[in-house]
This record gives C-alpha cells, sequence and structure tokens, in this order.
C-alpha cells in the first residue's frame, strides 16, 4: 500500500497504486470538483449596445452581435487559483504570496497581480483538468455580460449606488470577496462587472469602431479554442481597481 495525500483535504491516507483515486473519500472529491469548476452564467445569443458615446475611448456606441456563450459568475478567487499553482509548482506566484498560499483572509477575494499570460495560463490549464473549454473572454462578451443589451452605464442601471460595488467611493481600499455585492449583479447575474478589480480580456486593447460587429474590439490576443456557440469563459483579475 501506498500512503498519498488527499488532493482536497490534505490527510494521509492508503492506496494500492499512483492511479487509484487521489481522493481520500467520495464527498472530498466532489467539493474538490466544486472549487475547481466556476459556476457558470449563459449568455443567450443576440444583439447589444456596446460603448459609450460619453466616454472618449469607448464611443461611438454601436451594435454587436454575439453567438451564445458561458461566463464565469464570479472572477476566479485566490482559493480556486491556489489549486493551479499546486498543480504546476514551478509556476510564479503572485505578489504577496508565501509560495501557493495566499494571504491571510483572501480565500474568496478575486486573485489579483496576475499577468494575461497567467490568465492565459490558468484558463488553459482548466480546460485540460476538466475536459471542458475555457478561455477569457473577449471585450465584447465581458461587455455584454456586464450590461446586457439595453446599453446601462452599470450592471444594475443608470445610476452609480456606492452600495453595489466596492471602488474608490466606497472608501474600502482593499478587495472584497466576490459574492459582497448580490445587489450589483449583471441583468444576466455576474457578479462584480463594476468595481473590486480590473479584469483581463482575450483582446489587444484597441479604440472603436470595430469593423466586424461579430468580433471584438481589436486584434484578439488569443483565439478562442473551439469555435462553438457554447464556449466557456473564466474571469480573471490582474489588480485591484480603484475607480470606475
Amino acid at each position: 500500500m501506498l500512503r498519498v495525500i488527499c488532493t482536497h483535504c490534505h490527510t494521509e491516507f492508503e492506496r494500492e497504486t499512483l492511479n487509484d483515486s487521489m481522493f481520500c473519500s467520495v464527498p472530498c472529491a466532489r467539493a474538490h470538483r466544486a472549487l475547481l469548476e466556476p459556476e457558470m452564467i449563459r449568455i443567450p445569443a443576440g444583439t447589444f449596445l456596446m460603448g459609450d458615446d460619453e466616454i472618449s475611448n469607448a464611443s461611438p456606441q454601436h451594435e454587436v452581435t454575439l453567438e451564445e456563450y458561458e461566463i464565469a459568475k464570479y472572477a476566479v478567487t485566490c482559493k480556486q487559483y491556489k489549486l493551479f499553482l499546486e498543480a504546476n509548482p514551478t509556476y510564479k506566484v503572485p505578489e504577496g504570496w508565501s509560495g501557493t498560499q495566499y494571504p491571510k483572509g483572501k480565500a474568496n477575494h478575486p486573485v489579483v497581480n496576475v499577468s494575461w499570460y497567467d490568465a492565459t495560463a490558468y484558463a488553459e490549464w482548466l480546460s485540460r483538468v476538466t475536459g471542458k473549454d475555457y478561455r477569457l473572454p473577449t471585450e465584447a462578451e465581458w461587455e455584454k455580460a456586464a450590461r446586457g443589451t439595453d446599453g446601462r452605464k452599470f450592471p444594475w442601471g443608470d445610476e452609480f449606488d456606492t452600495k453595489k460595488c466596492n471602488t474608490a467611493e466606497s472608501g474600502i481600499g482593499d478587495t472584497t470577496p466576490v459574492d459582497t455585492y448580490p445587489d450589483g449583479a449583471s441583468p444576466y447575474g455576474v457578479m462584480d462587472m463594476a468595481g473590486n478589480v480590473w479584469e483581463w480580456c482575450a483582446d489587444w486593447y484597441a479604440p472603436y469602431p470595430n469593423d466586424k460587429d461579430k468580433k471584438p474590439a481589436g486584434k484578439k490576443a488569443t483565439s478562442p479554442r473551439k469555435k462553438t456557440t457554447k464556449s466557456k469563459v473564466a474571469v480573471m483579475a490582474n489588480e485591484r481597481q480603484t475607480s470606475l
């Protein structure tokens, strides 16, 4: 018999071979799977208003048509990113971490201080270990998930509300857990699409207008893993967002 460590609870237990399950129990295996795979929200196919005529680098507002896709309800958390680091022990850790341990009290906060390449590597790893298709969202996919189809300025409507997001105006000065602002959800139920952190997209930054409305604005930095109408999108942050 071999002495091994449970992948989820880190309890030592016995297995006959290393090809057997690396979980000490069925509940541990289920709990690990639930932590590993993000909760996804379906965004239906259709046209939405992208951009804002009152913001210089987001004008002109224009219609964009997208196919159906899914996006993570929450930004990737520190405890989720920890699984990636544990599975890839030579990968560099974010600033502020001690090895694969995130800062105290930050388990359910969005992971920050990760580059676009880190975010892409995480999505590729998640695809491999789950057998599902994950990638970063395009700018257009992110914006539709954030504002819906009616051109609203914020996920909840047109009026700014400090009680619905974590920004400089809220006076918190740090990240907050990803489920802190349920009243700030987008029309589809996606969380923290205003405030808390800046989030990476698959595209290069580029001005409007875009010559192909069915494509994201700007040259794509990476293409989708597969061109289906139900590709899954993992949302990751690069740093704390201090204002809108």
